[in-house]
């Protein structure tokens, strides 16, 4: 297992958000987190960050290793991160902030190389985004910064990948090109994907495993086509949902 987590609880004050939660994503797959709106998805990927702290009993490791006591240098050699929204102080070119994935590459005050250029203006040609290259990423649209953040996750090279709500301000192309690219990129190396995603469709289309969460604990934790029935929805969801699996397609709708 890429990530094992067992017994993750949080409380924002006295309010209990997470109770206990222990789940694992394996090797080389991509795990997606379902739930209905307000279950905490966001607050459990910002504690596997260390973003927010978790309860004492908690135990996060990655690759082996624990990493609630690693300094964020070090978890930034085992976890990349794509949060919903961002802005940054400074409007970098888009290629600038790219590079910034070889951050946990370079010694302290290094400069990217010729070779960094390159693997980065290549993985902006894979994404459909070189012309975007010199441009500021605070200037570009919330689908076209998702495609970029993207592009510099990739470039990180680490074993695991968080994701929070990455498509949400993707068309449909684009969502299509995200996923393509990450499954791309797992056909190269070693990657394993945890993401956060709302819409059923989207996660029986490009999930190997589901996590699901409700009223504040693990709900179900299964490969797809297990985890995807219309039953477990329906009680997620607490409303009448059917799958039906098309021409080895799921489709997921409301009664």
């Amino acid at each position: 297992m890429v990530l094992e987590v067992k017994n993750l609880s949080f409380k924002y004050s006295q309010k209990l958000i997470l109770d206990k939660l222990s789940f694992s994503v394996p090797k080389n797959s991509i795990t997606s987190i379902l739930a209905p709106n307000g279950s905490g998805k966001t607050t459990l990927l910002k504690c596997l960050l260390g973003l927010l702290k978790p309860l004492e009993e908690t135990e996060i490791k990655a690759c082996n290793k624990d990493i609630l006591p690693l300094k964020p240098y070090e978890k930034a050699k085992l976890i990349a991160y794509i949060p919903q929204v961002e802005y940054y102080a400074f409007n970098f070119s888009v290629l600038d902030f790219v590079l910034m994935g070889k951050a946990t590459h370079l010694n302290l005050f290094a400069m990217p190389k010729a070779k960094h250029i390159k693997e980065a203006t290549s993985v902006l040609e894979r994404l459909d985004l070189e012309s975007l290259k010199d441009q500021g990423i605070n200037d570009l649209s919330g689908g076209q910064r998702q495609m970029v953040l993207l592009a510099r996750s990739l470039l990180q090279r680490t074993p695991l990948l968080l994701l929070d709500e990455p498509t949400s301000a993707l068309d449909l192309k684009n969502q299509a090109l995200f996923f393509d690219a990450i499954k791309d990129e797992m056909k190269k190396r070693e990657l394993s994907v945890l993401v956060n995603i709302h819409d059923p469709n989207l996660v029986a289309r490009h999930s190997t495993h589901v996590v699901m969460l409700k009223d504040k604990k693990l709900f179900l934790q299964a490969s797809t086509p297990i985890a995807m029935t219309s039953h477990n929805l329906s009680m997620l969801y607490d409303t009448p949902l059917e799958a039906i699996w098309h021409d080895d397609k799921l489709v997921v709708y409301a009664l």
